[in-house]
């Protein structure tokens, strides 16, 4: 039987089979970087970017850019039992990993992992993944990417094309743009004073302000975007930096950077999240400087950019 997909209902995700490689500029080593793909299941709109791995972090964080590339969030996500948000695979009541779970529902949406042996299940996406793999993929074969926010510029300008073809099998209804049923907020100063300290949110506001004027004067290729618990400042689609909430009053820096590297450099680090690999700073308002992280703002650019 046909499934029948209301439009802003569901969001298909998996991992295509191939892989890219991407080449260490310095060393000459091969890495190869896993391709995720999320599909809309009434236009076949669909996402797709380059991560290192298929854990939970890059899973979690692909979904959040599948939701910002969609501007807005489904009802539903499907997805095909992935370890990294599958805790216990079951037809009547699967359990999804602790992280997976508090994401979606961060996100006020809910995951559900297709049926074991139910092929129809997963065919929105299956479809999404070879149309991925034969129109961007296949198409950048012969490419050698140094780092992963080029490969992920390479994927996004042929995703756009992908996007634009017509969809041919859709109902005269559905070809307009669809509509999400729940948008993304927008997050404003407003935004922020409703749920953190206001004083906090005047220096949240004002180190972003000067963040983005330090990587302005560095012609960095870098785009500032906020969410509900930081700001950041993206290589590709990943932050590379940014500034983060820490409670309700307390701000802090926060850096892409390998934990022993970010040791050697000063000032001290408050402490450094592992499951998200970021050196994080607390700081004090009045007292602590942009000026005084360049070092660390330089490193974690250069990583994400490989130059």
């Amino acid at each position: 039987m046909r499934q029948e997909h209301k439009a802003g209902e569901k969001m298909f995700v998996d991992y295509c089979g191939q892989t890219v490689s991407v080449v260490d500029r310095e060393s000459g080593e091969s890495r190869e970087a896993q391709i995720f793909v999320a599909v809309l299941g009434a236009s076949n709109y669909t996402y797709a970017e380059a991560t290192w791995t298929q854990t939970t972090p890059d899973c979690v964080a692909s979904h959040v850019q599948a939701f910002e590339y969609f501007q807005g969030v489904t009802e539903l996500v499907i997805q095909d039992n992935l370890k990294s948000g599958v805790a216990r695979a079951c037809r009547y009541e699967p359990q999804l990993t602790a992280t997976y779970g508090d994401a979606l529902s961060y996100y006020a949406t809910a995951g559900l992992p297709t049926r074991v042996r139910h092929p129809k299940d997963k065919a929105k996406v299956e479809v999404g993944v070879q149309v991925t793999e034969r129109w961007i993929l296949a198409r950048l074969r012969h490419q050698k990417f140094f780092s992963l926010p080029e490969l992920n510029s390479a994927i996004r300008r042929l995703l756009e094309e992908l996007n634009q073809r017509p969809f041919r099998k859709l109902e005269p209804e559905l070809k307009k743009p669809i509509t999400i049923t729940r948008g993304m907020p927008v997050y404003d100063e407003a935004f922020y004073k409703a749920i953190y300290n206001p004083d906090s949110v005047d220096n949240f506001m004002k180190y972003a302000d000067e963040l983005n004027e330090f990587v302005k004067q560095r012609e960095w290729e870098l785009e500032l975007k906020f969410n509900k618990s930081y700001c950041g400042f993206k290589a590709g689609f990943f932050n590379a930096f940014g500034i983060k909430w820490i409670g309700s009053k307390t701000i802090a820096f926060f850096f892409k950077v390998p934990k022993e590297e970010a040791k050697k450099i000063k000032p001290e680090m408050t402490r450094y999240e592992t499951p998200w690999k970021e050196a994080v700073y607390y700081i004090e308002p009045g007292k602590t400087k942009i000026s005084d992280f360049e070092k660390l703002f330089e490193l974690a650019y250069k990583k994400f950019s490989g130059d």
